[in-house]
């Protein structure tokens, strides 16, 4: 029935993986010849409900993927975290997790890099990793988002605590980030504070601000707003400004405003909230 199925789908067949004896199951598996890919390294899969560093890597896949993206992405942890994992996989991503994938990462990069167009690389932590590898080796092209300035917030900390220990802390990170932005096509920011604090520092280094989270569309705003009352703090509570943030606030500021507004209440929202 070889001929029959040929002529029946003849022109479903030319939409196809071209066959020249070669097979190459990188782009036929996932019927993704002609298209770009970009590989979108982070820390673990983005849990896109817990904290704002993930929502943004969740919201920028689904933009690459609306713009005809071929995405692949890489947690550096190898762990396959649902229901994260099943949410990318059924937006068409291919997760890269497992025990084979951790020992041998650097060798699928290397053996798959003529396929890959873009590493989409986030954190420090995670992209001197990865940086360094692939600017050695590939023609891939390295856009760095650091989500924030490390050694920025290390250095405020210190001004604030006189800790000699955050200053150490700051400086390391500011060597790590600096490098990371060095040998990076591209470098994102999601504030212009950043930009402004990598340009004092390094004019040459090619860095912009972009919006934090991207939506395609958004719902009408409520008739009833200006019965709308109380005040609402949301942030993931890992990350140790939100905590230091909210604890100032509560004791510095709201007792005077609850002074003018008796009944005002302060709600607090977040992941991995702390006593």
């Amino acid at each position: 029935n070889n001929e029959k199925f040929r002529e029946k789908w003849a022109e479903e067949l030319k939409l196809q993986q071209e066959n020249t004896g070669d097979p190459d199951p990188f782009t036929a598996r996932d019927r993704s010849a002609g298209k770009r890919c970009i590989l979108v390294i982070d820390h673990y899969v983005p849990t896109w409900d817990k904290d704002a560093g993930s929502r943004t890597t969740y919201q920028y896949i689904k933009l690459f993927l609306k713009q005809g993206f071929n995405v692949k992405f890489l947690g550096d942890n190898f762990l396959h975290e649902e229901p994260y994992t099943g949410e990318l996989e059924q937006l068409g991503v291919e997760v890269l997790y497992g025990e084979e994938y951790r020992l041998g990462i650097l060798d699928w990069i290397k053996k798959n890099a003529a396929h890959i167009d873009i590493a989409y690389l986030n954190r420090p932590h995670v992209a001197v990793k990865y940086i360094d590898f692939i600017k050695d080796n590939t023609d891939i092209r390295c856009i760095y988002y650091g989500h924030d300035l490390h050694f920025l917030r290390l250095e405020r900390e210190y001004e604030l605590t006189d800790d000699i220990k955050i200053k150490r802390e700051a400086d390391y990170w500011k060597s790590v980030e600096l490098s990371v932005m060095d040998r990076a096509d591209a470098v994102y920011y999601p504030s212009e504070t950043e930009i402004e604090a990598i340009k004092e520092l390094r004019p040459d280094i090619y860095a912009k601000a972009i919006t934090a989270y991207v939506w395609d569309e958004f719902r009408d705003p409520d008739e009833d707003n200006m019965d709308r009352k109380d005040l609402l703090f949301v942030g993931g509570f890992a990350h140790p400004p939100n905590e230091d943030g909210i604890l100032w606030f509560a004791r510095e500021i709201f007792p005077g405003i609850k002074k003018e507004i008796p009944d005002i209440r302060l709600k607090v929202a977040g992941s991995h909230v702390t006593e």
